[in-house]
């Protein structure tokens, strides 16, 4: 089966487990939940899918070298994801307190709703790859390094918007080095880092990301307590639960998604919210010695310190 992809072009996905749990619904569905979880009206920045992203992961894990197991946990780690991703997490009271862990808390249960656990065991895996992905180094790895997951969205979205030209550079310089991934230069991993750093400050962690999560998180709780919406419809797909707000014609819903579209304004008020502050500092190579980017670019710690404050500081606004 080939497998094409903006980043990594056109991919031979010959292994029968990973074809068919490509097909499969569980899968398939991550193609109508947006990454970036704002619909897209709503949001200054362009983004991509989940299934996108689960892919990309997918086939960058092949480049590296992953096992097959590796490869699958990959594709399924975002499976679990309900619409909208993390806005959802602000829907139950967790993104306002910069915690988006929500998808990973009901990871186990989702996978066993889904066919996922019985393609693995006809093909001969566990369902245990896809249950504890943190277990796989190259795909998951804690902040400050990076991992496959961390490495496809921030290219991708690099690619869209935060720096186009570096793509192909950063790419280019992955490696494995201990089942960790690296950099083979140091320009590529400040190239990486520098930009991963715009994304959190100028979209992910933006005020106006804020705001628009809080708000749009409101208009999905009010559908919620008022029957429009049911916990079920959000683990569907994006449009299935943004044309059920279309319809509903309750005036609080339909003005909170009137406001978003005319812009949310910044009011002071009793709520404080603070956006899950994200970074990398990876380590890359030098005359064959891995050093931590940090260490080798101290104004680029001041860079992370000044992009932490700024996030730990937050936002007041209306409750």
């Amino acid at each position: 089966m080939d497998v094409g992809d903006k980043l990594y072009g056109t991919v031979l996905v010959s292994e029968p487990v990973l074809v068919e749990l490509l097909n499969c619904n569980a899968v398939q569905r991550l193609r109508g939940v947006n990454q970036n979880g704002l619909p897209a009206e709503f949001s200054k920045f362009p983004s991509f899918s989940r299934f996108e992203h689960s892919v990309g992961v997918m086939l960058l894990l092949k480049q590296l070298g992953a096992s097959v197991e590796e490869q699958i946990a990959g594709l399924c780690h975002d499976v679990s994801h309900p619409a909208f991703s993390h806005v959802i997490d602000w829907v139950f009271g967790l993104g306002t307190h910069g915690l988006e862990d929500l998808q990973d808390d009901n990871h186990s249960w989702f996978v066993s709703k889904t066919e996922i656990p019985s393609i693995l065991q006809k093909h001969g895996f566990s369902v245990s790859i896809v249950n504890n992905f943190k277990q796989f180094s190259l795909l998951e790895k804690s902040i400050p390094d990076v991992c496959a997951d961390r490495v496809d969205y921030a290219l991708r979205e690099m690619m869209l918007w935060a720096n186009s030209s570096a793509v192909n550079h950063c790419l280019g310089s992955l490696c494995v080095v201990d089942n960790c991934i690296v950099f083979s230069s140091k320009s590529a991993a400040l190239d990486f880092s520098r930009a991963f750093l715009k994304m959190q400050v100028e979209n992910w962690g933006s005020a106006d990301s804020m705001l628009k999560y809080l708000c749009f998180a409101k208009v999905l709780q009010l559908a919620l307590q008022r029957g429009y919406i049911s916990m079920q419809d959000l683990y569907t797909v994006d449009d299935v639960v943004l044309q059920k707000l279309a319809v509903c014609n309750d005036e609080a819903v339909l003005k909170e998604l009137s406001a978003m579209r005319n812009g949310v304004a910044l009011s002071n008020g009793s709520i404080h919210l603070v956006k899950k502050f994200r970074y990398v500092d990876p380590l890359f190579y030098d005359n064959g010695v891995l050093v931590r980017l940090s260490c080798a670019v101290p104004s680029f710690a001041g860079e992370i310190e000044v992009a932490r404050k700024k996030n730990r500081e937050g936002i007041s606004a209306l409750a």
